[in-house]
């Protein structure tokens, strides 16, 4: 949130310029604070847009996130384009390399995917989303011998994962074909 223009012979009240744009029970004496800078003459103003900062790898990752659950062809290809360019500017975001590997999968693109996927983990070597996410995307494809060994570098990592740990035994015992 960024106050703007006490305006003349008005004083900014500091001790509300910091206050977040949320409501809830446990907000009211701040929604009361919030009213009375209002009420000042002070002008609130929004976060950046997209249009406003459209190479922002933030902003980017953000309206990919948003155009995701659109779930039409068009928007699917957006997100993937946006995520693309989130990734190419250097984010180490796991969860862009999450939602781009999964995108990737979904379009049929076995290696992007996989490869995103890789490169999210060496950034993200402690995201058990990442290695789960490519496990799955291994079994999307009927690679069944390397999702298998995604999910036992996973547990290598967190061997503490008891759900990871059921399931490749019982993939491991032929449970599960």
């Amino acid at each position: 949130m960024n106050l703007v223009g006490a305006g003349p012979g008005k004083q900014l009240d500091k001790s509300t310029a910091h206050l977040p744009l949320r409501s809830g029970k446990s907000d009211t004496r701040n929604l009361h604070r919030l009213h009375e800078v209002r009420g000042s003459g002070v002008k609130l103003t929004t976060p950046p847009r997209e249009a406003e900062q459209p190479g922002n790898p933030l902003v980017m990752a953000a309206v990919a996130r948003r155009d995701a659950n659109k779930e039409t062809a068009q928007d699917l290809t957006s997100v993937r384009q946006h995520l693309n360019r989130v990734i190419a500017s250097g984010s180490a975001s796991a969860s862009d390399y999450e939602l781009y590997g999964y995108l990737l999968a979904l379009s049929g693109d076995r290696d992007a995917a996989i490869n995103t996927l890789k490169q999210g983990i060496a950034l993200n070597p402690y995201s058990t989303r990442l290695y789960k996410r490519l496990a799955l995307t291994y079994a999307h494809f009927h690679d069944y011998e390397q999702a298998l060994a995604a999910m036992k570098q996973e547990l290598r990592m967190f061997p503490e994962d008891s759900y990871m740990r059921g399931i490749v035994h019982r993939v491991e015992s032929g449970a599960v074909r």
